[in-house]
């Protein structure tokens, strides 16, 4: 598991290290380092459920009349949702600890927040007719009002699907 590895640093270095891939060796290794050994726990759960919820979607893709994927890593990570709340929950943390906890994996491109959501109303418009000198014109007042949701749910990115495998190797 992850976490073994985090306390065995040098499994982790070794494991990048052999990387066959050119060119990330360096970004790895720096991830690395930046990460401390709760974090490495809490990312090996973000994968382990990741990886639960993401053969979950490939069942019920297989089991529908119309599959959308032919293997399971056609799924795009960007589909698995994890919610902060599973986090908090796992490692009994406060919000406020949870936020700064998943907020650094943010910082080192491990996982992605939900985008936000925007709800727009229709508004409502007064219009009003008024007489000047140089003639008619219609004053438009449009109000109109806009909700900001933001999700605290956040995907496992790419790169850290890729950087939690190389850990693992």
């Amino acid at each position: 598991m992850m976490k073994n590895c985090k306390t065995n640093g040098l499994i982790w270095i070794a494991n990048i290290a052999s990387t066959p891939e050119t060119g990330l060796e360096p970004k790895l290794l720096n991830t690395l380092s930046n990460l401390s050994s709760l974090e490495a726990s809490i990312l090996d759960t973000i994968f382990e459920e990741f990886e639960y919820k993401r053969k979950r979607i490939f069942e019920r893709s297989i089991n529908s009349k119309r599959s959308r994927f032919n293997n399971i890593d056609d799924i795009n990570p960007n589909l698995v949702q994890i919610t902060s709340k599973s986090i908090k929950e796992k490692f009994n943390l406060n919000d406020e600890f949870t936020t700064i906890y998943i907020d650094n994996l943010e910082s080192l491109r491990l996982v992605r927040y939900e985008d936000p959501e925007i709800e727009i109303d229709n508004g409502y418009p007064e219009a009003a007719l008024e007489e000047d000198k140089q003639g008619q014109k219609i004053n438009v007042d449009i109000d109109v009002s806009a909700s900001y949701i933001k999700s605290d749910d956040f995907n496992l990115t790419s790169y850290g699907k890729y950087f939690i495998k190389e850990c693992k190797v």
